[in-house]
């Protein structure tokens, strides 16, 4: 009885820690941030400043805004990491038109928003 007792009390500590890591999925983002040179985003060119990043957790769509208008559109992943983000941080990756924004992590976050290079992003001119 006390072996089934102890089962069942890490089972619902389990069940917990997965409801707990849906719900830090469920939440949307807005952030800032600042490119010091022009980089790209799928396949679309974004010049140099500062932008409002949006992660729509129910869509999977990121999207940065410049005075409060959508400049580009983007599917993205979430990696759940296993600490807190330090800082916020941009990844790129190099490619042959310069450099490709790959991964946002937000300081105080555990996730990872992980660009899909699906070579469509809307992007408004």
């Amino acid at each position: 009885m006390r072996k089934f007792t102890v089962i069942l009390v890490a089972m619902s500590l389990l069940c917990l820690l997965f409801v707990g890591t849906a719900l830090a999925n469920e939440k949307n983002l807005k952030k800032t941030i600042t490119f010091k040179e022009d980089v790209m985003i799928n396949d679309t060119m974004v010049k140099k400043g500062e932008y409002d990043v949006k992660f729509d957790s129910k869509t999977n769509e990121v999207s940065l805004l410049k005075r409060g208008e959508v400049v580009l559109t983007t599917k993205a992943n979430v990696e759940v990491r296993a600490d807190k983000a330090r800082y916020n941080t941009a990844s790129f990756k190099a490619t042959d038109k310069g450099a490709r924004l790959d991964t946002l992590t937000f300081a105080g976050d555990r996730r990872a928003i992980v660009l899909t290079d699906t070579g469509n992003s809307t992007a408004d001119k």
